[in-house]
């Protein structure tokens, strides 16, 4: 299948393939991926392209025509849809997502069980972007390792701005290889994945873990540190919005969604996305093959 066959507009095209992935994400991620749907979704754009009377044109575009007609003719999608500004719609997160975050506690547990995450922060760690992912993990089982640049604690904070609490750090990243964990998580707070960027032996571990296609989740400034890994070339993927040209620059395809997955990697905005992020990273993590004991 080429890469845009029937040779849609660069934002049309970015428009459909988001949708035929949350399609796929809503029927709850059938085996196989979401190509089979990225092929279908373009050609019944296509086909209606080409109906006479029943044509879509351009302008339905940014109506939100198209996407019902994919929504009626693909699969079922809820959410609501709104203008982003910048001639897309970006879609709410999906009935398959909330039914994710809203799942108990007993439907998870286990879904880890032998499986060792790394969690790469430093001081000025967004203290909840910590605390909450690594519960997640450990609910469903996983060892969780926090990897930092140095040894002893690192310093949390809220907002940036207010210390909280300090955390050991189990591992020095000097010290760290990804051959070692299942998967990553990249914490948000803006000076952590500052730091983190420009420390080569943080960039190299994370580097391991992309060039490896070990799964990854970063939420808000956590993607910074990708972009230097070289890990967001090609994917979709959001963060907090400030990282919106880096991650363009780089080769991203950014969207205003709360959580997307893709393939490989889990991307969140912000903490208010923690509640969809944490379900989301146990079943990437689940997803993949457990590195040997």
């Amino acid at each position: 299948m080429t890469d845009n066959p029937l040779d849609f507009s660069p934002l049309r095209e970015a428009r459909i393939r988001a949708k035929a992935r949350l399609l796929w994400q809503e029927d709850g991620c059938p085996e196989g991926g979401d190509a089979a749907y990225l092929e279908a979704a373009r050609a019944l754009v296509g086909i209606a392209d080409s109906a006479g009377a029943g044509q879509i044109r351009p302008s339905d575009e940014q109506d939100g025509v198209e996407d019902a007609f994919l929504q009626e003719n693909l699969g079922e999608f809820p959410g609501r849809l709104t203008d982003q500004g910048d001639d897309r719609l970006v879609p709410f997160p999906t009935r398959h997502q909330a039914h994710m975050a809203g799942r108990d506690e007993g439907s998870i547990m286990g879904a880890l069980d032998g499986r060792t995450i790394a969690i790469l922060a430093t001081d000025g760690v967004e203290e909840v972007e910590l605390t909450e992912p690594v519960k997640a993990l450990r609910d469903a089982g996983a060892r969780t390792v926090l990897v930092s640049l140095h040894s002893g604690q690192i310093q949390a904070m809220k907002s940036d701005v207010t210390p909280t609490r300090r955390y050991d750090v189990d591992l020095p990243v000097a010290q760290a290889a990804a051959a070692e964990f299942d998967g990553l998580v990249l914490p948000g707070g803006t000076t952590s994945p500052d730091h983190l960027r420009m420390d080569d032996d943080a960039v190299r571990f994370v580097r391991e873990f992309v060039q490896a296609g070990k799964p990854i989740a970063a939420i808000c400034h956590g993607p910074w540190t990708l972009i230097d890994a070289g890990g967001v070339n090609g994917h979709v993927m959001t963060s907090w919005r400030s990282l919106r040209a880096d991650l363009t620059n780089a080769g991203a395809h950014w969207v205003d969604q709360s959580v997307v997955t893709d393939g490989t990697l889990v991307t969140a905005r912000d903490p208010g996305d923690l509640k969809l992020f944490c379900p989301a990273i146990v079943t990437l993590f689940s997803g993949a093959a457990a590195h040997p004991a």
